[in-house]
Parts: C-alpha cells; sequence; structure tokens
C-alpha cells in the first residue's frame, strides 16, 4: 500500500474496490481524503519504482517532481478531486480528494445526525424529519444506506463515508425521495450494490464535492430522476455503470439539472446520459458543462440520450467537455428506440441538443480509433432534429461536417449540424476492408485475401500508417502495418492474405490519426467435418488474452454421431453446446468476443442491407442483447462430457436437437475451474461462468458447421 503525506504530515488512507477491464478480478483503489485549509505540496511513496506520472485530469496541469526512485511529490494549485498514475498505469492509481465545498451551517437546522470519527453499523439511517442535518465527522466511516422521503430542508455535510461494503443484497446506497431544498457536501460514498445516489421526485438540490467509488453491477453515480432545478458540482465518480444520469419515473417533469466541473472515470457503461427510463411528459433544461472524462475503457458512448418511453426531450446542452483514455468510444450516440427498461406505452421525441467545445484528448498512440457516433430516431412521430456540433476536436484536429465528426445518422433525424471556428481541420481518409475472398485448402484450413481501400476524399495529399487488426487475436496474433500514400480524390488497396481456421473474424483499423475513418468487416468461415479425424484441423480451447490449453482438439461426424477427440477428456468436464442454423437479420449480432467488452475487437452488427456496422454499446453481447431484446434466434442445447479416462467423446447428434441437419451451430466450453470471468471456449464465445444469461445470447460466435457433400 503507498504511503501519503500531505504538507510534510502523513495522511490515513482508504481503499475500495474497483471493477475494470479486462474484468479478471476486483481490485482495490486506494484515496486519501485532504481537508487541509492550503496545501502547500502532496507527497506519495507508492509500491514500484516510477519513472514517470500521469496526473488527470490532464487539464489541471499539476506540477510534480520525482524525489527518488519511488516517491513523488505533487504541488496542486487549486482544490480539485484527481487521479494520480504511476507509470501511466491505472492499476495502481492513487485517488487524491482535496476538492473542498464550504461547510453547511448547523444553525440553519433543527435536527442533527451526528457520526463522530469511527465505525459505525448503522445497516439504514432513516430520515423522516424536516429540518435535518446528517454530519459525518471526518475519519466517520457509516456502513448501511440512507433513506429519506418526504422531508424539507434536508442536508448531509462532513469529510466522512457511507459505505456498503458489508452488505451484499441490492440497494440503492443513497435513497433521497419527494424531498425539497436538499443541500450535500462534501462526503464519499462506496461499495454500493445499486445506484449511489438517486435523486428520485425532488425539488430545489444541491450536491457539492461528492466523491462516490463503486464495483458492482448498476452502481450508477448520480442518477437524477424526474427531479427539479437541481446543481451536481465538483464531484468525482469511479463507477461500473452510468456516472451522471438523467431519469424520470412518472414524478413529474425533470428539468433545470445541472452537472458541472465534474471528473468522471468509468470502468464501465456511460459517462453522460439521458435516459434509458424517461417515463414524464418532458425533460428539457439539462445541462453538463466542464467535464472532465479522465477514463471511459469499454467504448461505451460518452455522451447522449437513449428514449423509449414518453417524453418530449428537449434543451439538452453538453459544453466543455474534456475526454482523456477512451479507446474506441462512441463520442456521441442519441437514439429513440424501446429497451427492456422502458414501461410507457408510446414513445416520444428528441430535439434541440447542442454539442459545444468537446475535445477529445488520447492517450499518445490511441488504437482503436473512436467508433462511429450514431443519431437514430424510430418513426415520423418518434425522431431526433435539431442537434447541433460546434467546435469538436478529435486528437487536435477539429471537424467541418458529419463525415469529419464521425457521425452516422439513421432514419427518423434531421436537421444535423456540424461547424468549426477555428483550425487544423480533419482531412478525412475513408477506409473499407473486404475479407470475403477465400478458399478452403485440402488441409480444412481457409487461405484468406483481405484488401483494404483506403480513399482520400480531402483536398489534401495524405501519406501515414494503420494497423489492419484480427480479432480474436490468439488465433493467428496477427497485426499487419499498413501504409497509404494517396493524392486528393485518389483510392489505394493494400492486400493481405492470412491461413485461418474455421470460425468468425472481425477486422478493423486502428491508427493514431483522427484523419482516418474506422470500419469493421466480419468473415465467417464454416467448419467442414467429415467421418475422417485426421481431415479437421486441430483446434485448441483459448481466451481473448492469449492463453490457450495445448491440447488439441479433433472432430468428426458419421451417422449423426458427432465424435470429439482430446486428451483433455481426461482431465476437465467439457460442454457441447448446439444449434440449428438460422439466417441473420438487420441488426443481429455477427460477431462479439470477450476481448468486445474492452474494446480490444469491434462488436459487430448486421446492417439494413446486410453490411456489418459496429455494435451499439460498442461491445457487450449481454446488454445488446438482453436490453434492447436482441437474442439471437436459435434454441441451444447443450450435452456435458464428463472427466473420462478415454480421449473420444461421442455425441448423438438427437441430443444436440440437430439429428438430420447439414448445417448446424457448434461451441465447446472447458472446465478448468480458473478464476478467469468467462470459460475457455474453442470458437470465441463469450459465456460468463456464472450468468443468469443464457447461452444463447451468446450463441453469435457459435462455429458454423458443414458435412461434406460425400457424407450427405
Amino acid at each position: 500500500m503507498p504511503k501519503i503525506w500531505i504538507n510534510n504530515n502523513e495522511k490515513a488512507i482508504s481503499g475500495a474496490m474497483v471493477y475494470t477491464a479486462p474484468y479478471q478480478k476486483r481490485e482495490q483503489v486506494e484515496y486519501a481524503v485532504a481537508t487541509e485549509p492550503v496545501i502547500d505540496s502532496i507527497k506519495i511513496r507508492f509500491d514500484m519504482p516510477v519513472e514517470k506520472l500521469v496526473i488527470r485530469p490532464l487539464r489541471y496541469n499539476i506540477e510534480y517532481k520525482i524525489t527518488d526512485s519511488s516517491t513523488v511529490e505533487i504541488y496542486p494549485e487549486g482544490r480539485y478531486n484527481f487521479s494520480v498514475e504511476p507509470n501511466g498505469d491505472i492499476h495502481n492509481a492513487v485517488l487524491i480528494f482535496s476538492g473542498l465545498a464550504p461547510h453547511i451551517d448547523r444553525d440553519k437546522y433543527n435536527n442533527v445526525m451526528y457520526f463522530e470519527a469511527g465505525r459505525h453499523f448503522a445497516d439504514d439511517v432513516i430520515i423522516d424529519r424536516d429540518n435535518t442535518l446528517v454530519y459525518l465527522e471526518e475519519g466517520a466511516v457509516v456502513d448501511g444506506r440512507v433513506i429519506a422521503k418526504n422531508v424539507n430542508n434536508l442536508a448531509f455535510d462532513g469529510f466522512g463515508t457511507i459505505s456498503y461494503e458489508c452488505y451484499s443484497n441490492r440497494t440503492l446506497l443513497m435513497n433521497i425521495e419527494g424531498c425539497t431544498d436538499v443541500d450535500i457536501r462534501n462526503i464519499t460514498l462506496k461499495d454500493s450494490t445499486g445506484w449511489n445516489m438517486r435523486i428520485f421526485g425532488c425539488d430545489r438540490v444541491h450536491i457539492d464535492n461528492v466523491k462516490i467509488i463503486g464495483y458492482h453491477g448498476n452502481s450508477d453515480g448520480f442518477d437524477i430522476c424526474g427531479s427539479r432545478d437541481v446543481l451536481v458540482e465538483n464531484c468525482f465518480t469511479r463507477v461500473w455503470d452510468d456516472s451522471l444520469v438523467v431519469k424520470a419515473f412518472d414524478t413529474g417533469d425533470a428539468y433545470n439539472v445541472v452537472f458541472r466541473n465534474c471528473v468522471l472515470w468509468n470502468d464501465f457503461a456511460r459517462p453522460m446520459e439521458l435516459g434509458v427510463e424517461i417515463r414524464a411528459d418532458r425533460m428539457h433544461n439539462i445541462v453538463f458543462e466542464d467535464i472532465d472524462v479522465i477514463h471511459s475503457v469499454t467504448g461505451y458512448p460518452i455522451m447522449g440520450v437513449h428514449h423509449g418511453d414518453r417524453a418530449e426531450v428537449y434543451d439538452v446542452t453538453f459544453r466543455n467537455i474534456n475526454i482523456e483514455q477512451a479507446p474506441g468510444a462512441q463520442l456521441f450516440d442519441l437514439r429513440v428506440i424501446p429497451s427492456a427498461w422502458n414501461k410507457d406505452d408510446k414513445m416520444g421525441n428528441v430535439h434541440g441538443v447542442r454539442f459545444e467545445n468537446i475535445n477529445l484528448i488520447g492517450d499518445g498512440g490511441v488504437a482503436p480509433l473512436p467508433y462511429h457516433s450514431r443519431i437514430s430516431g424510430y418513426s415520423d412521430k418518434n425522431d431526433i432534429s435539431d442537434i447541433s456540433f460546434e467546435n469538436i476536436r478529435l486528437f487536435g484536429k477539429a471537424a467541418r461536417n458529419i463525415r469529419e465528426l464521425g457521425l452516422q445518422v439513421f432514419d427518423y433525424a434531421s436537421d444535423i449540424r456540424v461547424s468549426a471556428t477555428d483550425g487544423p481541420y480533419i482531412e478525412k481518409i475513408t477506409t473499407k476492408i473486404d475479407a470475403q475472398n477465400h478458399r478452403r485448402c485440402s488441409d480444412g484450413l481457409y487461405d484468406v485475401k483481405v484488401a483494404v481501400t483506403f480513399c482520400n476524399i480531402s483536398d489534401v495529399h495524405k501519406t501515414g500508417k494503420c494497423r489492419l487488426k484480427l480479432s480474436p487475436g490468439w488465433v493467428l496474433g496477427f497485426g499487419g502495418e499498413l501504409y497509404y500514400d494517396i493524392e486528393p480524390g485518389g483510392e489505394m488497396i493494400v492486400e493481405k492474405t492470412l491461413r485461418l481456421p474455421a470460425g468468425k473474424y472481425g477486422f478493423s483499423i486502428d491508427a493514431e490519426y483522427a484523419d482516418l475513418d474506422c470500419c469493421v468487416e466480419f468473415l465467417d468461415l464454416p467448419l467442414v467435418l467429415s467421418n475422417d479425424f485426421n481431415k479437421c484441423p486441430s483446434y485448441r480451447f483459448a481466451d481473448s488474452y492469449g492463453n490457450t490449453h495445448q491440447e488439441q482438439i479433433r472432430f468428426a461426424i458419421d451417422n449423426n454421431v458427432l465424435m470429439v477427440k482430446t486428451d483433455l477428456l481426461k482431465q476437465y468436464d467439457i460442454t457441447v453446446y448446439g444449434a440449428k442454423c438460422l439466417a441473420s437479420k438487420a441488426g443481429d449480432m455477427l460477431f462479439s468476443i470477450e476481448d468486445t467488452n474492452s474494446v480490444i475487437a469491434p462488436a459487430i452488427l448486421m446492417g439494413r442491407n446486410g453490411e456489418c456496422v459496429e455494435g451499439p454499446q460498442i461491445g457487450c453481447p449481454e446488454e445488446i442483447a438482453f436490453v434492447f431484446k436482441n437474442y439471437p434466434h436459435v434454441d441451444i442445447s447443450s450435452v456435458r462430457l464428463r472427466k473420462k479416462f478415454g480421449d473420444i467423446a461421442y455425441i448423438p447428434l438427437t441430443q444436440l436437437n440437430i439429428a438430420d441437419e447439414k448445417e448446424f451451430l457448434l461451441e465447446l466450453v472447458l472446465h478448468d475451474k480458473s478464476d478467469k470471468r468467462y470459460d475457455y471456449s474453442l470458437f470465441g464465445s463469450p459465456i460468463p461462468k456464472e450468468t443468469i444469461r443464457e447461452p444463447r445470447v451468446m450463441a453469435h460466435m457459435f462455429a458454423r458447421v458443414l458435412i461434406e457433400k460425400e457424407m450427405a
């Protein structure tokens, strides 16, 4: 554990659990709350050698020096909350909470609930009286949740902590419901099992310098639900779901909601969002301004509106937003679409949304590029209109039009405007990947010719390089550099030939330049089986991070019996999944592996005309399937092969409900008792070890099996 000194006085360090990509294990992040009236210096001694620091938000330009191999001194010039990352490593980051909101005047409150320094096992802190102040002294830790309903003149203050780390039931950590004149300052929330702070049907709420750390699913930061006249400022979130959210649940319209000067770290989901639930007549006058997104690591949209209920949503502004580490993220996503969370029997619309002075800073060597932003309505009445983008900069270059912004505009979206006042400007090169030229060789593998087309649609000569990326990367470990040199209006094609086994693959482009447009391609190579093991290439169980079981697996088929040959049968249980093939339709998932959860690979859907399009979330297959009701249209059967002495298993296809099928879907999962989030699979299906989701959510990655013609 690191040590921290403030003004040369050692400071107590606290810890909270976090869960970051690639989601193999939960970790602890250390933090310190600096309450000193004046801070001259902060010294941190790490448990590792330090060659450099990255201190985020970058715009603070906080100075530091390295005093010895593992010790640094930091000299902040203001009171704010920031992350100190030794050698740029987020897994060893230390959070410094030096924000300072003025303390609340206790004399304004008749009832004071005072928690002094120390541990307090409160279970439920229930507030049911008007004019109540809850004060958490520095060093106080209150274990439990806070419930306040229908209270007037309510306040929270102090540098203590509310924690739910000792409990496992799913709940809201702070539920402020039906209250008026609420003031919440300086406290820290951690380890909530659900939303951290819900402001539900309230009026006149001020939240200042509140810090939130969460790792459970649905551990949203601030959910402002059907409330009015709300200001959230100077706050910090590191959460495993959305950070700043506006929703509505039939508690009246939501309006006059402002988030400003906040620092956001999203280990999952979206930093800023309106939706998904918007059950009100109107939602308007919503502002996000002066926000720093220091990490958003899973490719989810950075900001947008997701709407499937009845409200008219309008007069929404995102202004002065700095985005730092967000590889592969969609910057903007506005959609009217039904989802699992919507309850209204009719849908509304969205209009009058402004994006101003948005700056994608990125890290050095940005890869992958941002995926396309999108705007998509639902119908003539449930449309999106009057959307403006002004002064949007990607890696230092400004976008002047929809194409330069990387924005896809779909049906029922109109009056979309992009403008920029100052250069330098993006000079766009579009890309297209074609991997459909392939042939199966005598050894059962495929020769695949991949052609990448570069088109210079700018008016300047363009040279540069990028990387053609193949996923799953463990199959080949391929990452070929491509070079382009193109005159204005010119086109250039670069080809690569790969040798691949059967399976499903995603191709994408990585680059460091905003000028280069990203693209994706999907390839489905069928597994052709006969009654001879030797005619089948060998396969290996693997994950998306290069870990493999070296034992070979081969297949054969005869008289409606699938045969699996591997020495792994002597060591582990193996589950075999099978399903009938069905044709894909628009919106169906084509490709999504474990890597897509952390934007190492793209998720790919089928577009309206059969083309490949990027997944909307961007890469969480469970959310694409569950939230947007887009389950694969298959019924899955499975057989568990128990550990045995032999190396061949015989599986009648009747047990998988695919007897007499000349084409079917197949996947195998190895149960090796590792602590990974997903089991090892043969073809890349990201099936979690423990999940409430049925395996058909992942069926898009099952291999397509064909039986040789002479066997039919």
